[in-house]
């Protein structure tokens, strides 16, 4: 009789056989720990590999999908509404290439119609989303599935996307799995996702005024607390103003976080784009609402900066620089802004540029 037989107790003293964390081509393949390490009762997987090294949540759903029948079952109800269960996995396979990319995992899934799924799976914690990859993913299968239980879920998980893809939150996985009876190894994993997931809706009711404090830092998880404040802060913002019938979209830049709205208008007369952008650098030093110009040529960007020449308000900060890309016309500092007050700014500003470019 296996281990994986015998209950999951067993199973528990017998996982880290199977933990081996496979890293890209190129880079060597490691063991994590030894058997004797995660036999101890308060060993969790992310007290043995950090909170924002993907593979370590890749590992976590791997190995339930392959190796717990009851959290397969959980999960894949969870990946693919759609269809219906029982599921059986087969041909899983790590890093498989698309393109130029590499997805974190894919397998075969077998439905109760007999109909055959090939599932993709990438899990993203803090790090960006590059749209190629989704691209890739979403033609090689019908079926992504997009892990994204840190930051990079926060941010982007709002923002429209492509049909196949379905994102999973760390709140979503830990509700599935809230029923299933896990090793340790993996209980503990899944206590750490639902307490992250807290820790985002704390911050996201402070961001709203809602409460006038933050979660406090989590040993070992890499997240600073500011960037859960900002992260936290663009996304409400962001919420608010998609109520107030704007269509922004959110991202994580080299520098900060934010929120892209551009402004639409049907005027021959300027070459150029105009948007509002809503930012929050990374780490929380800086907050700020900015109306900017882009693309079209330099002459046509320096057009509607010269247009732009009456203040949009109380408070906003004619602008001087340019850059290869665009010219940033008026600043606001939303340093102590709200995200609702933020959200106000940002649709007042927008109102300005639809003025401008429409007058």
């Amino acid at each position: 009789m296996s281990a994986r037989d015998r209950g999951p107790e067993a199973v528990e003293r017998h996982v880290v056989q199977d933990f081996t964390i496979a890293r890209p081509p190129r880079r060597r393949v490691f063991q994590v720990c030894s058997v004797a390490a995660v036999s101890e009762p308060d060993i969790g997987l992310l007290d043995v590999v950090p909170w924002t090294h993907g593979y370590a949540h890749s590992w976590a759903v791997r190995w339930i999908l392959d190796k717990h029948p009851a959290g397969r079952q959980a999960l894949m109800h969870l990946f693919v509404p759609d269809r219906a269960g029982p599921w059986e996995i087969s041909d899983l396979r790590l890093e498989p290439k698309f393109h130029r990319h590499r997805a974190d995992l894919t397998f075969e899934a077998v439905g109760a119609h007999r109909e055959t799924a090939r599932v993709i799976v990438e899990t993203k914690v803090n790090d960006d989303m590059k749209d190629g990859q989704l691209k890739a993913y979403c033609e090689a299968s019908e079926h992504v599935v997009l892990y994204a239980p840190g930051l990079t879920g926060l941010l982007l998980a709002e923002n429209p996307h492509r049909h196949q893809v379905r994102w999973v939150s760390g709140s979503q996985l830990a509700d599935a799995l809230s029923g299933v009876h896990l090793p340790h190894l993996l209980r503990s994993y899944v206590q750490e996702v639902a307490g992250h997931a807290r820790d985002m809706e704390h911050a996201r009711a402070a961001a709203r005024g809602e409460r006038d404090d933050l979660p406090p830092p989590r040993e070992g998880s890499g997240v600073r607390v500011d960037d859960f404040e900002a992260v936290a802060w663009v996304v409400e913002t962001a919420r608010f103003m998609r109520e107030r019938g704007a269509r922004p979209w959110t991202r994580n830049t080299r520098h900060d976080y934010g929120i892209y709205w551009p402004v639409e208008y049907d005027d021959e007369r300027f070459g150029a784009s105009a948007y509002v952008d809503v930012v929050a650098a990374h780490g929380g030093r800086a907050y700020a609402i900015t109306i900017k110009t882009g693309d079209g040529e330099a002459a046509d960007r320096r057009q509607v900066f010269d247009a732009a020449s009456e203040s949009p308000g109380s408070g906003w900060r004619r602008n001087h620089r340019s850059s290869a890309a665009n010219y940033r016309l008026w600043t606001l500092d939303a340093a102590e802004m709200t995200a609702v007050q933020a959200a106000d700014a940002a649709m007042a500003a927008g109102a300005y540029l639809q003025r401008l470019l429409d007058a």
